[in-house]
């Protein structure tokens, strides 16, 4: 009897526990899309300053042929 009147009313544990993984999956996803995009923009960045460095090089390395 006491079981029957608990699943009636209000939520349950497992219900709560659920509701916070869905909340927090809600939150994750949206961060590791952010997270990833400002990766790639820092990759970005990074390949063009090497690629300045790597032009520089090449351009001394011809003046001293």
């Amino acid at each position: 009897m006491f079981l029957l009147t608990t699943a009636q009313g209000g939520m349950n544990t497992g219900d709560v526990i659920i509701q916070v993984i869905f909340f927090l999956v809600m939150i994750a996803v949206p961060l590791a899309f952010l997270y990833f995009f400002i990766n790639i923009r820092k990759q970005g960045n990074e390949l063009k300053r090497i690629e300045g460095k790597l032009d520089v090089l090449v351009e001394d390395h011809k003046k001293e042929e």
